[in-house]
């Protein structure tokens, strides 16, 4: 899966239809830098068109790529089952604790009425 990137004139473009703010929440960046986004991931078929490119800023880009790999991980998962490609698990061989020597038996105590030592 290769991934494109967007031109240095798509960038452009979106940055200006942007207008310094994220197109996702409206937060201005302020100063920091805005990243260039697939609205539909590579992963997915998107292109690096203007028309897939969104600028986003800080505040919504980690929540957007966590979200996309998220979803291109269970497509990954769904095609490996349907195509027969899917790993067996195997079952792992517990480790067995060694066992515990039976605890000593302790002397009878002898208690009277008030439960103090006779």
């Amino acid at each position: 899966m290769n991934r494109e990137e967007f031109s240095a004139k798509t960038k452009d473009i979106a940055a200006q239809r942007a207008n310094g703010h994220c197109e996702k929440c409206g937060t201005p960046f302020g100063g920091r830098r805005p990243t260039y986004d697939h609205i539909l991931p590579c992963a997915f078929g998107g292109k690096a068109t203007l028309a897939n490119c969104q600028v986003l800023g800080p505040c919504c880009d980690p929540a957007k790529t966590k979200n996309d790999i998220r979803a291109i991980r269970k497509s990954d998962r769904q095609r490996r089952a349907a195509t027969g490609a899917e790993r067996i698990k195997q079952k792992i061989p517990q480790r067995t604790k060694p066992d515990k020597p039976p605890p000593k038996p302790k002397a009878p105590q002898r208690r009277d009425v008030f439960n103090r030592e006779i």
